[in-house]
């Protein structure tokens, strides 16, 4: 077999698959492969994350481990759908009728990325463009084409990123060897949070390198093989070593909770547990264990008053006495001699 093709009989229903998922396909799972083809197979349709688990044939916590790697790559976005304008009526409106306004079209979340005259122009007007584009391929120690230049005009002009900012996380993209699209995804995220200026970027850099190396001590503790963190991943490690100050053997004990339900690997999964534990002011192993025993007393306690009370037998005082005693029978045969009656008598 040389080659393949789709089969056109099989071409009843088409899906959009979009083709710049394919440039993560070498990074994705198993279940986000099959998730995002459940996704594109249901296109124009919002769905959850429960109907793409049971559509899919996923638990609910790989499903959301696979929708938040392509929302990391940009290729599926959360919420609803945008709302599309009505088409226009073909009979003409009775001239007694008031006239409508035109419906406002509707709002795209994600713009547009600059095309090469947009670039072009925007080189040729704004020196700060120039200073942009010069400074980042210093920072990444490469020549940056059309596709990385419209994303970081996008992070300039659109986002509204100070080029030092921007510049930083270059930086931070060489060192962790992140492509493009990383550091266009990084940029959004910063801008979102508001992470606009040197000070802010640098707490945020820390941030990250913690929870880098918290990833690097976990996975050799846990014994699994993941690719990079994604930037969705980074967020919960971050979070739980920077902000709920998690101790380390706090989150392995979240992940062996985990393994005991899920078959995969899953951070939503791992944050939930620890999310408990934190709101239950549990921050130490032996802590959740008294906490797990105290628990299970509960419930055995609570089981205990359910079951119906059992009657035992009641205890004898006293054994029935025989009808006859048999030792007193034989002392009496050994005592006594019997009468025996005259001859005359016998008759």
């Amino acid at each position: 077999m040389s080659t393949v093709f789709v089969n056109p009989a099989a071409l009843k229903g088409v899906g959009v698959f979009p083709a710049a998922a394919a440039e993560y396909l070498k990074l994705a799972s198993g279940h986000a492969v099959k998730a995002l083809v459940f996704v594109c197979a249901n296109m124009g349709k919002a769905l959850s994350v429960d109907e793409i688990a049971e559509g899919a044939g996923l638990e609910k916590a790989a499903a959301e481990d696979a929708v938040a790697f392509w929302e990391d790559k940009g290729i599926l976005c959360a919420g609803d759908l945008p709302a599309v304008a009505a088409p226009a009526e073909e009979a003409a409106p009775s001239p007694a009728a008031p006239a409508e306004k035109p419906e406002k079209p509707a709002v795209i979340e994600k713009p547009t990325l600059p095309s090469y005259d947009m670039i072009c122009k925007r080189l040729a007007e704004d020196e700060t463009v120039r200073v942009l584009f010069s400074e980042a391929q210093l920072k990444l120690g490469r020549t940056i084409g059309t596709a990385d230049q419209s994303r970081l005009l996008m992070l300039l002009d659109y986002y509204g990123l100070p080029v030092e900012v921007i510049l930083t996380v270059c930086e931070y993209a060489r060192t962790h060897k992140q492509t493009t699209a990383q550091i266009y995804s990084m940029g959004i995220d910063w801008a979102k949070r508001e992470i606009d200026t040197l000070e802010a970027a640098d707490e945020e850099l820390k941030r990250l390198e913690g929870a880098n190396a918290l990833w690097y001590a976990f996975a050799v503790k846990a014994g699994i093989k993941l690719p990079k963190l994604s930037a969705s991943q980074r967020k919960f490690f971050a979070a739980w070593k920077s902000e709920w100050r998690m101790p380390d053997d706090m989150i392995m004990l979240a992940f062996d909770e985990m393994k005991k339900n899920t078959d995969s690997v899953s951070f939503p999964y791992m944050n939930k547990i620890l999310a408990g534990w934190k709101q239950a002011g549990l921050d130490t192993p032996e802590k959740v264990a008294a906490h797990e025993k105290a628990r299970a007393l509960e419930l055995e306690k609570k089981a205990a008053e359910k079951r119906p009370a059992t009657r035992s037998k009641p205890v004898k005082q006293e054994e029935e006495k025989a009808s006859y005693d048999m030792d007193e029978a034989m002392r009496r045969m050994a005592t006594q001699v019997p009468k025996l009656k005259k001859k005359e008598d016998r008759r």
